[in-house]
């Protein structure tokens, strides 16, 4: 079967939610779901609506130039809700249920919708669309286990495949899943997998690699703590926990914010994943991009941070934490 052939039977989507601190990095993200796992379609959800960044996503976006991308404004409700993924789990439900693209959907569809977020990255044997059309009828989830990178560096490396290249990969128990898109669909406990029929969910373990950039560098980690709003990770708390760590220069504080502990821990006593002979062809492409690309994602890196914390207290988080990671 051709691969035109393969993609008018099998329809694949992703959905993803955007805040500001995925702007650095979006379009690396964008082009690899279109240019090489070919998905027909991506949903972006925009959890902001600062008039500033709304305008750079979009010029993002037209630079692309593809109708394959989706633009879905959170509402208000949304974008400020205290429980970000209630937030996303209600749009994914809208969105199947409402959305041109899916309306037709009924139980013999072989339609498929994979919840993402900008720092994974898929690997599959050819596109997305020919390996989910080797999926018997009878599996309704299929699962893709993550395989963790950590990037401690202050700022973004030029291209997220450099991490994946260069970077040990570590084992990990969390997954995303791919589900096909039929009447009553919703998302479960979580955006990471959905509520199909008992019996009815594959996870791959050899067939397919979910790279999950967890840190994409220490400077957009600092970012989500500041921006985002997941409670444990991201809440008052814990950037009340960043601000006072800060002022003090206390690295015990500093390592107690649970995004540093777990970049720590998966460093320090993670499970290594082993690189497969056969490297993924998406990392074997150049990932050298362009000088004024590079700098134009720093920059903007650069001042969502410092628009929150000062050059010299950043320096202090990033020295603190490589000292720490090397004392045995």
């Amino acid at each position: 079967m051709t691969l035109d052939q393969g993609c008018n039977v099998c329809k694949v989507y992703t959905i993803t939610r955007i805040t500001i601190v995925d702007l650095p990095h979006l379009t690396y993200f964008i082009q690899h779901y279109l240019d090489y796992l070919k998905v027909d379609g991506m949903f972006l959800l925009v959890m902001f609506y600062e008039e500033k960044y709304v305008c750079l996503l979009k010029e993002k976006v037209i630079e692309i130039l593809d109708p394959r991308i989706h633009l879905l404004q959170g509402t208000p409700q949304q974008v400020d809700h205290t429980l970000p993924n209630d937030a996303l789990k209600e749009v994914i439900q809208e969105v199947v249920d409402t959305h041109p693209i899916f309306r037709e959907a009924t139980l013999e569809s072989n339609d498929w919708l994979l919840s993402l977020d900008t720092d994974e990255y898929l690997y599959v044997p050819g596109t997305l669309c020919e390996f989910l059309q080797t999926v018997p009828h009878t599996i309704t989830q299929v699962q893709f286990p993550w395989v963790s990178v950590e990037n401690t560096s202050l700022w973004l490396s030029e291209h997220p495949y450099q991490n994946i290249l260069e970077l040990p990969w570590m084992s990990s128990s969390s997954f995303k899943s791919a589900v096909r898109v039929f009447p009553g669909i919703h998302s479960n406990v979580n955006p990471h997998y959905f509520s199909t029929p008992q019996g009815t969910t594959w996870t791959c373990h050899q067939e397919a690699l979910l790279f999950h950039l967890h840190s994409l560098s220490m400077g957009t980690t600092l970012n989500k703590i500041f921006y985002h709003r997941i409670p444990g990770k991201s809440d008052h708390d814990q950037k009340q926990i960043l601000d006072q760590a800060v002022q003090r220069r206390d690295p015990k504080l500093f390592m107690s914010l649970y995004k540093i502990q777990l970049i720590y821990i998966d460093l320090k006593s993670g499970i290594p994943y082993p690189k497969v002979t056969l490297v993924p062809r998406f990392i074997e492409r150049s990932c050298a991009g362009d000088k004024g690309v590079k700098d134009q994602i720093r920059d903007l890196e650069k001042e969502l941070l410092y628009a929150r914390i000062d050059p010299y207290s950043v320096q202090w988080i990033h020295e603190t934490f490589q000292e720490l990671l090397h004392v045995t």
